[in-house]
């Protein structure tokens, strides 16, 4: 299937292959992996708001979604592992549920927001990664390891996960969109959740399962909930539409919260998996 970058549309189209074994659906023509990074936003400001101490209502209850399945395992003072962490906004929502969190990302330690928040500096699509030195920043094994919407921006996400499970954790805690969610089959290429080559995945329960057993996570437990899918997807849909239909249909237009509540009852859009150990 042909997909189009919707930052660039007039570019060439990826091309979104599955593989018959497992399921997976990767984008088989992607960018070289040192110039991943310049099709990312380099504006941050809707990001405003996201160090502070306090979270708010609705991002408590976003968070409680992603984390559902794994807290009901957690003790106060357990080591977490927060693969990805952007600027620490879970991490600093489970360590105020009383974790030990420490963060990793592709930024410097010294650049790492979050001082209360111990991090490692970790390139993801690299081939090894740091095990010593996260376990040392760790202070011990980790009881979970969550990647939250972060294994679909990775190269070989199968490698990464094999490469995270020598940390031994109990559990693994993953959030991605749900490739098999019922508005993907019909907004088809223009779905919001295709976002190449910024995604370079498309899961599924089995071919999470699939990575997650031959990493030695065999007991698979999963949930979903929505997220905004309409909106988004028309508004890529019409992207040759009037300048002002396009306003209309923008990110922060009236229309997209009432798609998001909607959506939030009744979509499928995001896909939560939790893996414990074999």
């Amino acid at each position: 299937m042909p997909l189009y970058d919707q930052e660039q549309v007039q570019d060439s189209p990826y091309q979104l292959v599955r593989c018959p074994n497992c399921g997976l659906e990767f984008i088989s023509d992607p960018p070289l992996k040192q110039n991943i990074f310049k099709h990312y936003p380099t504006d941050n400001s809707a990001y405003a708001g996201e160090l502070g101490d306090s979270i708010s209502m609705v991002k408590r209850f976003l968070f409680w979604l992603d984390a559902r399945l794994l807290l009901g395992h957690l003790q106060p003072g357990d080591l977490i592992l927060d693969v990805g962490a952007g600027l620490g906004t879970f991490a600093h929502y489970l360590s105020k549920k009383g974790m030990k969190v420490t963060a990793t990302d592709f930024v410097t330690e010294q650049t790492w927001a979050r001082k209360n928040i111990s991090y490692v500096q970790i390139n993801l699509n690299q081939t090894e990664l740091p095990i010593d030195q996260i376990l040392k920043k760790l202070g011990g094994k980790p009881k979970a390891i969550v990647l939250r919407h972060v294994l679909e921006h990775v190269y070989e996400p199968s490698k990464l996960i094999a490469s995270l499970a020598r940390l031994n954790p109990d559990y693994f805690l993953i959030m991605v969109p749900n490739g098999y969610s019922l508005f993907r089959h019909t907004f088809r290429r223009h779905w919001g959740f295709f976002d190449p080559p910024r995604h370079l995945s498309n899961f599924s329960k089995k071919s999470l399962a699939f990575i997650f057993k031959n990493a030695g996570y065999g007991e698979i437990k999963t949930t979903s909930y929505g997220m905004d899918e309409c909106v988004i997807s028309v508004y890529r849909a019409g992207h040759n539409w009037p300048d002002g239909v396009r306003r209309w249909f923008s990110w922060t237009s009236k229309a997209m919260l009432i798609s998001s509540a909607l959506s939030l009852l009744f979509g499928r859009s995001v896909l939560v998996l939790l893996a414990k150990k074999s």
